[in-house]
């Protein structure tokens, strides 16, 4: 389905408007790239409240929520490892954490040390380590394709209507990134079939786990298998968020509203296997806790005060079908060393 035109309601990062005059147009991923990226523009460079649950945010996470998330990760990590022991032999790595924040503030743990890379640090990991990120990935730029019955998959792109108004085009051909997957696209689909391919995701996964550090691997976000996303989504899974509502129109005030789609699990999963990964799972967040915080759990639950107290309330958001728990997946792996299998 095409995306409707859309007349900008607040300044376009001037980096934004530049490419496409310079070009003609960009791919998805270009725009997105500048709208979310840009240093000086971006969505993510300014200096704003993103993320949490006032109204001047536009989205929460499960971090955000505050210690009990923490602490449920603290517990898993550790059952990941193998044991309390063996956790205090590693650096505990948080990656894309919001600034001033990491998922183990006010959270007690015996880890050798922690470290937490934000946007623009260089992503390095120790010899071992516990590497943890949560909706990391799918803040990367995505590229977006669109099947055609005559001419095969096109891929979108962004170009200017008119100096007020930003419209979606099918660019001449793929771009590199589309064209060095073309062979995984289904041969054919309905007409329209709209994919947004987080290739960026992938290569941001691959440039940490193809480092030769040992541990293990953790990561909660919202994805898709590709036969999910190749069978049941036609108009594909980007949006954008602002204020805590979601918006299809992806070309609606660039660099003021954040720009995210459904991963696909099926490429993480490839990249953990061909750098060495074991025991490679993905579960919904609410299962994966189950199984691997019980303890937390059990505590929180049993040291309760009548109703529903606030740790209580946020174990709810984080474990329950309805709310996060079954948005939300948790990809984990080991990588051998002294780990035992799950």
């Amino acid at each position: 389905m095409q995306m409707e035109n859309s007349r900008l309601d607040q300044a376009m990062p001037q980096a934004l408007r530049q490419a496409i005059t310079d070009k003609g147009h960009v791919s998805y991923a270009e725009f997105i790239r500048i709208a979310a990226f840009d240093p000086e523009e971006g969505y993510y460079s300014k200096a704003k409240t993103r993320v949490g649950q006032s109204v001047e945010s536009d989205f929460y996470t499960a971090e955000s929520l505050g210690e009990v998330f923490g602490r449920l990760v603290v517990a898993a990590s550790i059952d990941l490892i193998g044991s309390e022991t063996e956790a205090q032999e590693c650096s505990f790595v948080e990656i894309g954490a919001e600034p001033g924040r990491s998922v183990l503030d006010g959270v007690e743990h015996h880890f050798k040390e922690t470290l937490t890379l934000r946007l623009g640090d260089v992503l390095e990991i120790p010899d071992t380590a516990i590497v943890f990120a949560n909706e990391w990935l799918d803040a990367y730029p995505f590229h977006r394709v669109c099947f055609d019955s005559e001419k095969g998959w096109q891929e979108l792109g962004v170009a200017m209507a008119n100096e007020e108004c930003l419209e979606e085009i099918t660019l001449p051909k793929l771009t590199p990134p589309v064209q060095a997957i073309r062979g995984r696209l289904p041969e054919t689909t309905s007409e329209g079939y709209v994919l947004d391919l987080t290739v960026d995701a992938t290569h941001a996964l691959r440039e940490v786990v193809r480092q030769s550090w040992h541990g293990a691997f953790l990561c909660f976000d919202y994805g898709k298998t590709w036969e999910e996303l190749t069978h049941a989504h036609p108009s594909g899974t980007g949006r954008a968020y602002f204020r805590h509502q979601a918006e299809k129109n992806l070309l609606k005030n660039p660099g003021h509203q954040d720009l995210t789609c459904h991963l696909c699990w099926d490429f993480m999963v490839e990249t953990l296997q061909e750098t060495g990964f074991k025991n490679i799972q993905v579960d919904r967040q609410e299962s994966f806790f189950m199984h691997r915080a019980a303890p937390v759990i059990r505590d929180i639950m049993q040291n309760k005060r009548t109703g529903l107290d606030g740790d209580t309330q946020t174990l709810m958001e984080l474990l329950h079908p309805a709310r996060m728990g079954d948005a939300f997946q948790a990809l984990c792996a080991v990588r051998p060393g002294t780990l035992r299998d799950p």
